[in-house]
């Protein structure tokens, strides 16, 4: 039997001074060991010098540069794509989800197929969301007509 191994690539405008790859793969180690990927242990995975990631990484130890860090991490999430053979997907591979626990509010990334039904239901309605802002931002176009119907039908 033959092992896929998954091929991560950065969406077309995306650039970060690491390999889509390797993003990827810390990402979903991390994801695996821990249930959800954070900004902040992307910053903390790429500390080290010798850390793969730590190229992507502005090292400017200032409270501002850390929060940028973090605005990195969030980015370099979004931006991650799976290749199967010949075709990217468009679709991000790591989604951003929030709840609330114990120790407070968190919030943090996570591969599509590893959301709970709650997680998967809070994303489709953050899409829905988006998609109505886009209806409401774009109403008077009638080409897209069509479109604003299949929203209310969802």
């Amino acid at each position: 039997m033959t092992t896929l191994t998954t091929v991560y690539v950065w969406s077309e405008t995306s650039r970060f001074g690491v390999p889509a790859q390797v993003v990827g793969e810390t990402a979903q180690r991390i994801t695996r060991e821990e249930g959800l990927c954070t900004a902040d242990r992307i910053v903390d995975e790429a500390r080290p010098d010798d850390a793969p990631l730590h190229a992507a990484f502005p090292w400017d130890d200032h409270e501002a540069a850390e929060a940028h860090r973090r605005d990195i991490a969030r980015h370099m999430l979004r931006s991650v794509r799976i290749k199967v053979e010949d075709r990217v997907e468009q679709a991000p591979v790591f989604v951003r989800v929030q709840g609330v626990s114990e120790e407070g509010v968190w919030s943090g990334y996570k591969m599509l197929p590893d959301l709970t039904i709650e997680e998967r239901s809070q994303v489709e309605e953050e899409a829905l969301a988006a998609l109505n802002g886009l209806r409401r931002r774009f109403a008077s176009l009638k080409r897209f007509r069509q479109v604003w119907q299949a929203i209310d039908e969802l």
